[in-house]
């Protein structure tokens, strides 16, 4: 395969993967403390809802794009030695990277599916007049975003250390 192309997806990878994390950040350390400081319930619901929907979105994006770029550039490297073969560094520091990835794509499904339709289902009853409790399910998806976020950091971290090996 051309260098070019293995150059053009790896900084494609990275790219991917810093404006993930970006977005991680934002809600984690932007969105969610500005949700909490509103006083109207109304607005924390509206917040909430569209902040996890666009954050859902994007990881589910995120997630595809890096599977595909990332498996590319695996294949590719002089490092890989075959599937569950952990003969070297770079091999370990993929491993541990892939198995952090796996977590973030189970808590990003945790999230998406269950996290998301419990904070929709209390935003319809609150706008039905019903009772509701949101400050439950508001700790859970902050919880699973800033927790992928660290995870997030974290799968930087063993790509370093793959490069550097």
């Amino acid at each position: 395969m051309p260098d070019w192309i293995l150059f053009i997806a790896f900084w494609f990878h990275m790219l991917v993967t810093v404006l993930w994390l970006g977005i991680l950040g934002t809600g984690s350390f932007w969105v969610i403390p500005k949700i909490k400081t509103l006083s109207d319930p109304d607005q924390q619901i509206d917040w909430m809802v569209s902040s996890s929907r666009q954050i859902i979105t994007v990881s589910w994006l995120g997630i595809s794009l890096l599977t595909v770029s990332g498996l590319f550039q695996m294949s590719d490297n002089v490092n890989y030695e075959g599937l569950l073969s952990f003969g070297n560094l770079w091999s370990l520091a993929i491993l541990s990277k892939h198995v952090v990835f796996l977590v973030m794509v189970i808590l990003t499904g945790l999230l998406a599916g269950n996290y998301f339709s419990v904070l929709k289902r209390e935003q319809i009853r609150f706008k039905s007049g019903l009772d509701y409790s949101i400050e439950d399910i508001f700790q859970r998806i902050e919880r699973v975003i800033r927790t992928n976020f660290w995870l997030g950091a974290l799968t930087l971290a063993f790509t370093a250390l793959a490069r550097i090996s």
